[in-house]
């Protein structure tokens, strides 16, 4: 059963990589003053960074404690397994108006 444990690390290690190779961009909806209307929580983060990865992202795997009120960079860690962690950068921006 070893090779399979280590085939399991390798994909966890290589999605580890992907999570961390460029932050995750998160658009929110802003008043006047650039005060941010949106919650963004585990939840968020974990439905965006499924969509960026092409993989489902448990949101209590998010370990995200931060409270987002302004536009800027925030950090993440993702928890792959019990050894494996991955720390997410995401960028938070203003929805573009239409």
């Amino acid at each position: 059963s070893a090779p399979i444990f280590r085939s399991t690390a390798r994909c966890l290690y290589e999605l580890k990589d992907q999570i961390e190779k460029e932050p995750l961009t998160i658009y929110v909806a802003t008043d006047e003053q650039g005060h941010i209307l949106e919650m963004v929580n585990t939840k968020t983060i974990a439905v965006a960074l499924e969509k960026a990865v092409g993989q489902k992202i448990d949101r209590r795997k998010v370990l995200f404690a931060g409270n987002v009120n302004t536009l800027g960079l925030y950090e993440a860690q993702i928890k792959l397994s019990n050894e494996i962690y991955a720390t997410l950068v995401i960028h938070v921006l203003e929805k573009p108006s239409n």
